[in-house]
């Protein structure tokens, strides 16, 4: 019977560089999940007209990302991505749809251009809301861009984190 034997040489070089991956690794996911949720909001902006980026509610500057760090390493976990406009969830999701009482026959025989030459209401947006005085012209429908863009990234997300991922090996020569 024969014995075989064989050598190895640069296992602790191999080592090293995993161990420098496995150390690197959380820092850099950490700071491309918070790029990604950038990219996700930049993207959901781009769905927006261009009347929605201006006014002191804009809606493409009032996006706000928090990260949520994880207790052992402090590195960040998840990031959660939110619109802080207080109108946000009403162009999101839909709302009910009020005129004034005086403004209501114009709405229905102009449409949506109520109120424009109604010289009782120069300014309607600046009155007093008071709902006994509004009347109810039905549901507006959401615009679901937020929804829109989160299924398109369902199919971009694998794609980018398998780049991110081969790049980082690509660069340890691994």
């Amino acid at each position: 019977m024969s014995s075989a034997g064989f050598e190895m040489e640069g296992l602790e070089e191999l080592q090293r560089d995993v161990e420098k991956v496995l150390r690197e690794y959380p820092e850099e996911v950490s700071k491309k999940t918070y790029s990604l949720a950038g990219e996700f909001t930049k993207d959901v902006n781009a769905k927006f007209p261009s009347a929605y980026s201006t006014g002191k509610g804009s809606l493409s500057k009032s996006w706000k990302r928090e990260r949520e760090k994880t207790a052992f390493t402090g590195y960040t976990a998840s990031v959660n991505v939110r619109n802080t406009a207080p109108h946000f969830h009403l162009v999101e999701n839909g709302h009910e749809g009020v005129v004034p009482e005086n403004g209501y026959a114009a709405h229905q025989n102009r449409g949506n251009k109520a109120l424009k030459g109604d010289t009782k209401n120069k300014r309607p947006g600046r009155q007093k809301r008071d709902k006994k005085r509004m009347k109810s012209i039905g549901f507006v429908p959401g615009k679901h861009y937020c929804e829109t863009t989160r299924n398109e990234w369902k199919s971009k997300l694998p794609q980018k984190v398998e780049k991110f991922v081969s790049k980082m090996l690509e660069n340890r020569n691994l």
